[in-house]
């Protein structure tokens, strides 16, 4: 069973800002991957989780809101989530929460079999 319609690009830029709050990270800092399918076999999740950072309550608001200013080039989590959208629809996307004392960025996307 594979994704199509292209996930894997999304996850590379996924990977590449996964650094995203780790700047601040004075001590050795642990990022875990996690991969998982719905009983339903329908939905598959893939979770981020960084013990270096917390993320800010509402992130994803607050940048597409200009609350706040991200730092770095600026786009990408919100460039992420939109291009999910616009590939999946606006059932699926990129949540950002935190649990367990840890930063977590969830991607939801739909898990098609060719």
């Amino acid at each position: 069973r594979v994704i199509k319609k292209g996930g894997n690009s999304n996850l590379k830029s996924f990977r590449d800002r996964s650094h995203y709050g780790l700047e601040e990270c004075m001590e050795i800092c642990h990022v875990e991957v996690n991969i998982f399918l719905e009983e339903t076999e329908e939905n598959l999740h893939i979770l981020v989780k960084n013990n270096g950072s917390l993320f800010e309550d509402n992130l994803l608001q607050k940048l597409y809101s200009h609350q706040i200013q991200s730092r770095g080039s600026g786009i990408g989590l919100i460039n992420i989530n939109e291009r999910i959208k616009l590939m999946f629809g606006s059932d699926y996307g990129l949540q950002l929460y935190n649990e367990d004392d840890k930063a977590v960025a969830q991607i939801d996307i739909p898990y098609l079999v060719i």
